[in-house]
């Protein structure tokens, strides 16, 4: 899932497409992060592209800072 959202984060589909995608992978991985303390680096990768191509999607921004928090702890 990673691998597919970091290819719509790449490509040259406008924002508003790969929104509801990128919301999506987010919702899953806040799941994740509850149940397991270590997230691939590929979800991590994929959290960092969706922040810097989607910079008001706040929802994989709070993903992704909670992926990294999850690994210092």
């Amino acid at each position: 899932m990673a691998d597919l959202c970091y290819k719509l984060l790449d490509s040259d589909i406008s924002e508003t497409i790969i929104t509801s995608p990128t919301l999506a992978f987010a919702r899953v991985v806040n799941v994740r992060c509850g149940e397991s303390k270590q997230l691939s680096e590929k979800v991590v990768e994929c959290l960092r592209e969706a922040n810097r191509r989607l910079p008001d999607l706040h929802r994989a921004s709070s993903a992704l800072a909670e992926s990294l928090f999850n690994r210092l702890t």
